[in-house]
């Protein structure tokens, strides 16, 4: 090669890298992290395209989001795999993912200084990275290994060209079979035993409907119905203990499909996204397959009262985990503080902040000024009041929020802590303040005076409104005396919702003691995992055998922040369908 075709394949690549780092230097950090990954996950999906096979209908099927190239990782898997990148790329490109999902993930503020982003920066390993003369900060390393990996995939596109097809079949196969085997009968267990009173029913309800040994052709097919109720796992669980048999795997977001037998007719019935179900089949048989239906549901009906009486004994045995909303509920809380935060500017000091209008003597002295200035008066009296009953409605709703999400991390600290001897039942049949006393030093220092705090604010704010005004107990008259309450401290409690919440400085007590106490489970040798643990939004485990598992990578807190990090990528693919 030329020296000069050299150095303007060089020049180009300079270009390139150069219009990514003007792409990426004008964006926030979370926005660099989201905008940079983004970017070389297009790069990555052109270079991909301009190698394999030239058939788009296939390479389009491989890269959309549910299908097997359709996320970040699996491309740079595969691109690794195929010798398209070496080991220090392939390490980068994972770094870079991972330092997206931070962002991604992560609904408190975070920069490239705080860790462990900065610590991901810090071992990336694009060449000139660690010059001593450029002294680069984490967010100009991300920026410069995205550019250099973007500007990479796109300038090796253009060298690139598509891969040839491969060698065709030579014999004719005369003996392939040509029934449909829908899956290998699974051998009789306890546990299907068990399930066999269930069977006969079954039999009843499925009388008429057999496996089909000849796949429909599904471009004759007609969508009969679509359905979510009963969900789509229930009617595969119905199926494969009716025909003691697994499902095939369906196509794109299909968990599974099974050819139907019925009235003549040959079926498809197939899953969308493990979720809803729909039934598939010639275009005038809508009565036939509304009977269809009906048999589909009622399995399923069956199936879901079997799985629920079955699950009492999984749930007394604590072999349960719990869904996992901390994520969405942090985000209504952070919303409502933002509103409540915007609402206290505008009262106390920023502007349009709303001054009471001051009447001077002229005003005082003159009818027509002093009408003008009532009216003024008015005005502010109804602005501040809609601002304080604005301050009061937020704070509340932040309130709320707050206590709600402080159960998953109390759920997650009995996953992962110790559970002196208690079942999950008898742990949430404690009462709240209890719970959280387990873990909160209550009888000294900082975090007496933070649990106080806050029993003093749910028991005031939070369980009025979430319980509505409480019920007050008398004992039977006492002959010559009258009523006299059960418990006369409940007299104590409030009625309604006080209007303090309407003061600003009540307002700041409110959140000052909410950021203490997440600084006191920031803080806490265990608490600190559990929020961690309900930071990730994935299912917490009550069941021991799973608890105990992630408990072993709580080595160190980075250990345990990576273990989770994987498991929400895997929990991502499962939800987009990628395994």
């Amino acid at each position: 090669m030329s020296a000069h075709k050299k150095t303007s394949q060089r020049d180009e690549l300079e270009a390139l890298k150069a219009k990514f780092r003007d792409l990426l230097e004008g964006e926030t950090d979370r926005g660099l992290a989201l905008a940079g990954h983004a970017y070389l996950d297009d790069a990555i999906n052109e270079f991909l395209r301009a190698y394999l096979l030239d058939v788009p209908e296939i390479i389009d099927k491989l890269m959309q989001p549910n299908g097997p190239l359709g996320s970040f990782g699996t491309r740079c898997d595969f691109a690794y795999t195929l010798g398209l990148v070496g080991s220090d790329m392939y390490f980068d490109l994972n770094q870079i993912r991972k330092i997206r999902n931070e962002f991604a993930h992560r609904y408190r503020p975070l920069g490239f200084s705080s860790s462990p982003v900065s610590d991901r920066c810090k071992n990336l390993k694009t060449p000139d990275l660690d010059d001593p003369k450029k002294k680069m900060e984490s967010r100009d390393r991300f920026i410069m290994s995205v550019s250099l990996l973007a500007s990479h995939f796109l300038s090796q596109m253009k060298k690139t060209s598509h891969r040839e097809p491969g060698r065709d079949y030579r014999v004719q196969i005369d003996d392939f079979p040509g029934s449909f085997l829908v899956g290998e009968k699974q051998p009789q267990t306890a546990e299907t035993e068990k399930m066999n009173p269930l069977t006969k029913k079954l039999q009843g309800v499925f009388y008429g409907v057999a496996i089909s040994e000849d796949w429909p052709d599904e471009r004759k097919l007609h969508q009969h119905h679509h359905f979510t109720r009963p969900p789509s796992y229930l009617v595969k669980l119905a199926l494969m203990v009716h025909f003691g048999q697994r499902l095939p795997r369906g196509e794109e977001k299909s968990d599974w499909a099974i050819p139907l037998d019925f009235g003549g007719i040959n079926w498809l019935v197939s899953d969308w996204k493990r979720y809803a179900w729909d039934i598939y089949g010639p275009e005038p048989e809508n009565a036939l397959a509304e009977k269809l239906q009906k048999k589909l549901e009622s399995a399923a009906v069956i199936v879901g009262k079997q799985v629920a009486e079955e699950a009492k004994d999984y749930r007394d045995s604590d072999e349960i985990s719990l869904d996992n909303n901390f994520p969405q509920l942090m985000i209504l809380y952070e919303f409502f503080r933002n509103e409540v935060e915007e609402t206290l500017d505008r009262l106390l000091h920023q502007p349009p902040a709303i001054e009471k209008p001051v009447p001077t003597e002229t005003d005082l002295d003159n009818k027509v000024n002093l009408r003008e200035f009532t009216a003024k008066l008015n005005t502010w009296f109804a602005d501040h009041n809609a601002l304080e009953r604005k301050l009061h409605a937020n704070t509340l709703a932040a309130i709320l929020f707050f206590f709600s999400a402080t159960e998953a991390i109390l759920d997650a600290a009995f996953a992962v802590g110790d559970r002196q001897g208690l079942t999950f039942a008898e742990y949430r049949s404690l009462k709240w303040a209890d719970r959280i006393k387990r873990w909160f030093n209550a009888g000294q220092g900082e975090s007496a005076e933070v649990y106080q705090e806050l029993i003093e604010i749910r028991r005031e704010y939070r369980n009025t409104a979430a319980h509505s005004s409480p019920m007050f107990f008398f004992s039977p008259p006492i002959p010559g005396f009258g009523l006299v309450p059960v418990d006369y401290e409940e007299l104590d409690l409030p009625r309604a919702v006080p209007w303090a919440l309407r003061e600003p400085d009540e307002a700041k007590r409110v959140f000052d003691t909410f950021d203490a106490t997440l600084r006191h489970f920031q803080s806490h040798d265990l608490l600190k995992f559990a929020l961690k643990y309900a930071d990730s939004g994935i299912g917490i485990h009550i069941s021991k055998k799973l608890s105990e598992d992630l408990k072993s990578h709580m080595t160190s807190l980075e250990a345990f922040e990576e273990e989770l990090m994987r498991r929400c990528e895997l929990q991502d693919r499962y939800d987009n369908m990628d395994i």
